[in-house]
């Protein structure tokens, strides 16, 4: 036996011998292709970090440009000392600075939003995905650690994910939900600059660490524990924030605790999403914004990544039944000293780029916006009851024709700047509050946002930033999720209307619309997006408020220009 064994172990060395030397090469070439791979991704993703400082080229930051147009990242404490002025510098690797404006700010979740200007196009990294982060991927982060990029160029450390998930918090300021762990040094000067994944994505903002203080250092250190913003929370608030406006997060003002192996409800305020969605003091929250929720901590860092009147699903069980909603968020300030302005020009820029993509994206083929509207339209209401309609619209005259079954006319309505009438042996009609808001605000999204007016440069136009539709399946789960950024104009003293436009394809998804007399608000969402005569235009709305619940169908629509 002992001879066998030892007839084996010569064999085994004589073959791993053997062996050796192809496994060996095999071995060092993917080391030497990943070590390749790895130095292609930093020089390629290392124009886009910016080391962040004063006008008087003091402190020190880091930062990252996610858009050609020079638009980038930071964290809000790294632009916070010069918040009065809103002008700081930024250096790239091209060894030159460029003027850098702060547009907007998020102070709970210690995101700005800055622009450099200088030049016309800029290298930018692209936005990854955060919630496909696993705890052992390979991360690196890039930034200004101890101002040692006097070049500009900046410092790179390199590492592995080591938590998800975490909440990182000193009381109502700077709080970081949903933040990502990592063991790669980032240190003082690193704050604002990006994490990104092994693929060159931003994933990330860092912004925090673990530290301690030793007499040899300089200063607080790096501890191995660094803590970075996920990215998908900022997309939450990118319109807001390139707008200039202050992010407001958002809350239920609803506060769990964990009970046995449940999170149950323990405080609620009446009247509050949470409240309005049925939910009372010991019902158990299962899932929020598709996610189970397994402690209280976990529903903490959850909802501090939505923005306010963002809607979010949510899945709770009250005495055995399991209910599922859709619950918009109510504002949670922030902690603010003194009142925050958003100066006009950022509010006009930022319009005035939705508007334009707006009007490419409706009016693609031609710079001629279209002079009159005329559709067929079929109204199905609630309770299945439906009304055929013949629309036309001249930009000066907006007529709607109700015809019955047999195809003859019933009534004609017209709609003036400020009143909607129909007229029946001689005498004249006026529509209710809720029609009016209806077709004064379906007309103002074809007449005045397609026409060569700047709107932007009127007082009462402003970008209100980021926005959301939502819809659940019969589990709950998210159907369909459709992020806006949303305008509100105020075409004269009793009327607010906010459109929201579809990131991405820059159409009309949303209006909500409010006489503010009476408060009475309507809201429209659209949906089925034809393009008929060089113009892409929703042919489906689905109309909500306190008298009028349908869907009306848009059919054989002419556009003349």
């Amino acid at each position: 036996m002992i001879r066998t064994l030892a007839i084996g172990l010569l064999l085994t060395a004589v073959s791993l011998a053997t062996a050796a030397p192809t496994d060996i090469k095999d071995d060092l070439a993917r080391v030497v292709s990943e070590q390749n791979r790895r130095v292609e991704v930093v020089q390629r993703i290392t124009p886009s970090v910016v080391c962040i400082f004063d006008e008087d080229r003091l402190g020190g930051g880091s930062g990252v440009i996610i858009d050609p147009r020079g638009y980038g990242l930071t964290n809000y404490h790294v632009v916070m000392k010069f918040m009065n002025t809103r002008i700081g510098v930024g250096g790239l690797s091209d060894g030159k600075l460029y003027r850098l404006e702060v547009l907007g700010v998020d102070i709970t979740g210690d995101v700005a939003m800055f622009k450099l200007v200088g030049k016309e196009t800029y290298d930018h990294a692209e936005l990854g995905n955060s919630d496909a982060v696993r705890v052992g991927d390979d991360v690196i982060a890039m930034g200004n650690p101890f101002t040692l990029a006097e070049d500009y160029s900046p410092t790179v450390s390199t590492g592995l994910v080591t938590g998800v998930h975490r909440w990182q918090g000193e009381g109502e300021t700077l709080v970081y939900t949903d933040c990502i762990q990592t063991d790669a040094a980032i240190n003082p000067g690193n704050s604002g600059g990006p994490l990104f994944d092994r693929d060159g994505n931003v994933i990330g903002i860092n912004g925090r660490i673990s530290a301690e203080m030793h007499k040899y250092a300089r200063g607080r250190y790096n501890v191995g524990l660094g803590y970075a913003i996920s990215i998908n929370q900022i997309k939450r608030f990118l319109p807001t924030l390139r707008a200039g406006n202050l992010a407001i997060h958002g809350t239920l003002h609803a506060t769990t605790t964990d009970y046995v192996d449940q999170v149950v409800f323990n405080e609620l305020f009446e009247d509050a999403p949470a409240w309005n969605a049925g939910i009372r003091v010991g019902h158990e929250l299962l899932r929020f914004g598709d996610v189970d929720v397994q402690s209280a901590n976990q529903f903490a860092s959850l909802i501090g990544t939505y923005p306010a009147g963002w809607p979010v699903p949510i899945t709770y069980k009250s005495s055995g039944r399991i209910n599922h909603k859709v619950v918009r968020l109510d504002p949670a300030p922030p902690p603010l000293r003194g009142e925050y302005t958003v100066p006009q020009e950022h509010h006009q820029s930022a319009t005035r780029e939705t508007l334009d993509a707006f009007r490419s994206a409706v009016n693609q083929s031609s710079a001629t916006s279209p002079a009159k509207w005329k559709w067929k339209a079929t109204r199905l209401t609630d309770d299945n009851q439906s009304s055929t309609f013949t629309i036309e619209d001249t930009g000066s005259q907006y007529t709607r024709t109700e015809t019955a079954p047999d195809g003859s006319t019933t009534r004609v309505i017209h709609l003036t700047h400020d009143d909607a009438y129909w007229t029946e042996n001689d005498r004249q009609f006026t529509l209710t509050t809720d029609q009016t808001l209806l077709y004064r605000a379906t007309r103002a999204l074809r007449s005045v946002f397609l026409s060569s007016k700047p709107l932007w440069e009127h007082d009462e136009t402003t970008h209100q930033g980021s926005d959301a539709l939502v819809t659940i399946d019969d589990a709950g789960h998210i159907q369909r999720e459709r992020r806006l950024e949303t305008i509100a104009w105020k075409p004269d003293e009793n009327m607010t209307i906010n459109i929201g436009f579809e990131r991405g394809s820059s159409l009309p998804a949303r209006i909500v619309v409010t006489d503010r007399p009476t408060q009475k608000r309507l809201e429209i969402t659209f949906d089925d997006y034809r393009e008929i005569s060089g113009v892409t235009w929703p042919h489906q709305m689905t109309v909500v408020s306190e008298s009028l619940n349908f869907i009306e169908t848009a059919s054989n629509l002419e556009v003349t220009r």
